[in-house]
């Protein structure tokens, strides 16, 4: 995977890129260009063959194509060695660079339909937006929500009178509540998909579901996957294709069960003696954003891999060789949207930083 600058389209309408190319400008000199006019060429003098007792009995040298400095060199000291280039440091987070990398997994998701797609699962209903929220879940109710808050003039002409009880099946408790039908329709059947579809072309919609895959799928897990070693865009975008898929949990679940190094309670154990902590509350009270209720959960997993990988004494995996076991594990469609994110231009092996 080679890092290549490419102009990414499209965008959302507060992102955008003021990249120039530069063209290299021709030389202004020319090698065997002549003399301007008015500078007088001066012929160079005849040196006369001098005498022969002068020369007499001289050997000429071979020709040789070595290395004159391999017989002769007048410069003291050692060779010139170059200094190694020290990692660049890494980038933070910023929106813009989020929203690219939640762009690049939305590309094998929605494809060119982006905002305004429309699909079903018979477990997770309708699917809906650029990352396709599921019905089941409950991102798809906290959209509707955002999608109402950002333009509720709007929201209520798209939805027409049932806008409340759209918003009250897709907000409830449980997954099976969220799935019921509304005004005597399932979500899946017309004409719910064409509504949908029209709210997918509206500017301020197309922003509320930015905002729910940035602060409700991205951030939950952006510490999780840095901590386990997923710390460049590529590896962030493997993981949120897994969270957008699987949801917040079972995304995280997935990505270390996969690729986690701590495969054993001896290896558990191990890691805790290296650390200096004596049981494994006592470590996650050393994480901030670890809960330490002395479970050993996906979180907690990450978090390990990453005191291990800062302590230094330990071989963790790299960036890349996680990435690699992760495509290679992934089956069927996932296996193909990975491979895809692998080789996709519209994210870069950059690392990044919470």
């Amino acid at each position: 995977m080679s890092a290549t600058l490419h102009v990414v389209s499209p965008t959302p309408r507060d992102v955008t890129s003021g990249v120039q190319l530069l063209v290299p400008q021709g030389p202004d000199f020319q090698a065997g260009a002549k003399a301007p006019a008015g500078i007088l060429a001066v012929d160079a003098p005849q040196i006369s063959t001098p005498p022969a007792n002068l020369v007499s009995g001289a050997q000429p040298l071979a020709s040789s194509t070595a290395d004159p400095g391999a017989r002769w060199s007048d410069e003291i000291g050692g060779e010139s060695v170059g200094l190694q280039e020290p990692e660049p440091p890494a980038r933070p987070l910023d929106n813009q660079t989020i929203y690219r990398i939640i762009r690049a997994a939305a590309a094998s998701l929605s494809g060119d339909t982006l905002y305004s797609a429309v699909s079903a699962d018979d477990q997770l209903g309708l699917l809906y937006g650029f990352v396709l929220f599921p019905q089941a879940s409950k991102h798809l109710g906290s959209l509707l929500r955002l999608m109402r808050s950002r333009a509720e003039a709007a929201f209520l002409d798209t939805f027409g009178s049932t806008a409340e009880e759209l918003l009250a099946v897709t907000g409830a408790v449980t997954p099976a509540d969220r799935l019921r039908a509304v005004s005597g329709q399932f979500l899946w059947h017309e004409p719910w998909p064409s509504r949908f579809r029209h709210a997918g072309t509206i500017p301020e919609f197309q922003a509320a579901q930015n905002e729910e895959a940035i602060e409700n799928q991205f951030r939950p897990i952006v510490l999780p996957a840095l901590a386990l070693g997923l710390s460049s865009e590529r590896g962030l975008a493997i993981a949120y294709d897994a969270v957008a898929t699987r949801g917040v949990g079972g995304g995280l679940r997935w990505l270390v069960d996969t690729a986690g190094p701590l495969r054993t309670q001896q290896q558990r154990a191990h890691a805790l003696s290296v650390l200096g902590s004596p049981d494994l509350a006592a470590f996650q009270q050393t994480v901030p954003w670890l809960r330490a209720d002395g479970a050993f959960g996906p979180d907690t997993h990450a978090a390990l891999v990453d005191a291990l990988r800062r302590q230094g004494d330990v071989p963790m995996p790299t960036p890349d060789e996680l990435v690699a076991t992760l495509v290679e594990a992934a089956e069927d469609d996932h296996h193909e949207r990975l491979e895809r994110l692998e080789d996709s231009e519209l994210v870069t092996d950059a690392r990044v930083s919470a």
